[in-house]
């Protein structure tokens, strides 16, 4: 293609306002190699006139291609479609974004956890604001609503893995409980995890009945997809994730083993282990023995927490008792203090 001698070429960008190249300084290019196969400069001009493409949005990378692509649609005698350059995607660094920053295919974003809608949202923020005082966290119907191409930045934006973490985990705390049930019910499949009607749970009669009573008590701790298995683990399985350093601080010394064999035998006793026990039941068995050993109920709490979910953070320990049930809690006390 014969570019002109002078003269300019020239577009009004719908990010970056007017742009123009002088045609001097344009060098002459091939669009037909020699094979008769044609180059990307043409072909995607006549594909996108075949198509009726009336915008093109692209990376600002493709800004110096737009010159060529114009005298070919004005050499054609086609009008050119709007042209519109954003800025590319950083790292961290600053750099171009790649993959010695981390995830970059959707399939390794959507292992780690990151729902669609998070990364829509997400995406959308990088180099564009809905403005006012709007809140960062919002549904895909909002964005599509707000979204203007008037206000696209025409700065560069860093990829920010924390912030891509927060939004998602901001995006599942305002599912609904259903919504939240229809997340968590793939990975208990994955695990191989399902209720055991020889458990006794109060007010679960079935698997989807006591998955959700479990998410019920993560709140809004249930926040990220990738750890729910050992947040909630403990309920299903006995081969669950333990805090080795909250194990050794509450369950391993000898007078937190003592606690676990008296507090053990005190729930056998006084508990029905052939019904099931609402969280009331086990509190009163428990604030009952702390009086009567004449000390805190923490001091039988902490154990017992690390003692039924490995961890020193969970549930209301009361409702983790109600949600594991009476035999098991007993069991576990006991192999805790035996371990």
């Amino acid at each position: 293609m014969r570019t002109p001698d002078e003269g300019e070429t020239f577009w009004y960008d719908i990010v970056l306002d007017k742009l123009e190249f002088q045609n001097e300084l344009l060098v002459d290019r091939v669009i037909v190699k020699a094979d008769g196969f044609p180059t990307y400069q043409f072909a995607c001009v006549v594909d996108d006139h075949e198509m009726g493409i009336s915008h093109v949005l692209r990376g600002d990378d493709h800004v110096s291609n737009t010159p060529f692509q114009i005298l070919i649609y004005n050499a054609l005698g086609w009008k050119p479609p709007k042209f519109g350059h954003m800025p590319m995607i950083l790292g961290p660094d600053k750099k171009r974004l790649s993959k010695r920053h981390g995830a970059t295919s959707v399939e390794e974003f959507e292992k780690s956890g990151v729902l669609p809608q998070s990364m829509f949202n997400y995406l959308a923020l990088l180099g564009w604001s809905p403005g006012g005082n709007a809140d960062e966290v919002m549904t895909r119907d909002f964005i599509v609503n707000k979204f203007s191409l008037k206000k696209i930045n025409k700065s560069p934006a860093s990829f920010d893995y924390d912030k891509l973490a927060h939004i998602n985990a901001e995006q599942i705390k305002r599912m609904t409980p259903a919504e939240r049930l229809e997340l968590a019910r793939p990975i208990l499949a994955r695990s191989g995890w399902e209720l055991d009607p020889e458990w006794k749970i109060h007010g679960a009669d079935d698997g989807d009945a006591y998955l959700a009573r479990v998410l019920k008590t993560l709140g809004n701790r249930f926040s990220n997809l990738k750890t729910l298995p050992d947040q909630i683990g403990f309920f299903y399985t006995e081969e669950h994730f333990v805090d080795d350093e909250a194990w050794n601080e509450h369950v391993a010394p000898e007078a937190a083993r003592a606690i676990l064999v008296k507090l053990a035998a005190a729930l056998e006793s006084e508990l029905d282990l052939d019904q099931a026990q609402p969280a009331e039941a086990f509190e009163a068995v428990v604030r009952g023995l702390a009086e009567e050993m004449g000390v805190k109920a923490g001091a039988l709490i902490h154990p017992s927490r690390v003692a039924l979910t490995g961890q020193t953070r969970s549930a209301g320990i009361f409702d983790v008792m109600e949600l594991v049930g009476a035999r098991r809690t007993i069991n576990r006390m006991r192999n805790a203090a035996n371990s």
